[in-house]
């Protein structure tokens, strides 16, 4: 964990680096001319006597604040530029540590299996292969995230909206995610109401609640408890996730919908993951003309709420009226 936590470290110094020296020649090499030229401008428009030397004094200063304009223009590209950079190596970093975890798993259970006492017992090549198999739907889960990240910015989610309940989305959602957690980890309770249609994108909704729930297990404590359910209220389909997790404070509610942004803190260190999982659910529940509330008491858990609605022209409920 110090060699991964390092290795970024640097890397992000890396870049930050390389960036922040342009930022700073091109600083002073704006900065001074700029300083030159408006002194020369002034004192000349000071001690002008003349038209000519009026009309030098004022192109001066007209030079001067053209040039100040530009370079702070091109100061906040590179500002931007930057930041892009930041987000990019930490987007490689962390997703390199994520895919770490379970490549060694699998490692270690294929390595198990190549044992010839493993062959030999029958109960402890079940246990290898339902783990190669539930480290295996933890991968799809993370190349799911980063191909749904890539199409979200570019607009090209392509939803494909199909009238069907959405009771069989959350079915496949709840029985993909038993598969992906070992037997007695976690506690998992699921409630499902068997709803009319409810027009969605199934590809979709499986990605939301995918997330939230691998959020939900990533950041609950060592006997977890995990619930899913969904309900009909008010016109829309209700689905809920919640956690016996660590929580998140009021004034990170918000931002943890931002991409990239992670919580920082002492016990959120282990967690792991790129930032985007949540990104990726406020911008599906959006696409799906949906809301999300996040309802979460530090030191207890959190409860994430999806609305969608069963019909166009729905109402939106008004935000934080999550109980």
């Amino acid at each position: 964990m110090a060699t991964i936590a390092s290795a970024r470290a640097k890397l992000r110094r890396a870049v930050n680096l390389g960036l922040t020296r342009p930022l700073v020649l091109l600083s002073v090499g704006v900065l001074v001319p700029i300083v030159l030229a408006s002194g020369v401008g002034v004192v000349t428009l000071a001690l002008s006597e003349t038209p000519r030397e009026i009309v030098v004094g004022v192109l001066a200063v007209v030079f001067a604040t053209a040039a100040f304009a530009s370079g702070i223009v091109l100061v906040v590209w590179l500002g931007k530029r930057a930041r892009t950079a930041r987000l990019q190596s930490d987007l490689v970093s962390n997703v390199s540590h994520e895919l770490k975890t379970p490549l060694a798993a699998i490692r270690i259970y294929a390595q198990t299996l190549e044992d010839e006492e493993a062959a030999a017992d029958p109960q402890l090549m079940r246990r290898c292969v339902s783990g190669i198999v539930r480290e295996t739907h933890w991968l799809e889960i993370m190349v799911e995230r980063l191909l749904s990240w890539r199409s979200i910015p570019q607009d090209r989610t392509g939803l494909s909206i199909v009238f069907e309940p959405l009771s069989l989305t959350v079915k496949d959602a709840a029985d993909r995610f038993d598969r992906m957690v070992a037997g007695g980890d976690v506690r998992f309770e699921v409630t499902i109401d068997e709803l009319g249609a409810v027009p969605h994108d199934r590809g979709a909704m499986s990605s939301v609640l995918m997330n939230l729930l691998t959020n939900a297990y990533k950041y609950s404590r060592q006997e977890k408890r995990i619930g899913l359910t969904l309900k009909q209220e008010d016109g829309y389909a209700v689905m809920r996730v919640s956690d016996n997790g660590l929580g998140i404070a009021k004034h990170e509610q918000q931002r943890i919908l931002e991409p990239f942004y992670r919580v920082i803190g002492r016990e959120h260190t282990g967690a792991g993951g790129a930032g985007l999982g949540l990104a990726i659910v406020a911008a599906l529940v959006a696409a799906h003309e949906g809301h999300l509330d996040i309802l979460s008491t530090p030191g207890e858990g959190t409860r994430f709420t999806v609305r969608i609605p069963l019909a166009a022209g729905v109402p939106m409920p008004r935000h934080g009226e999550e109980e």
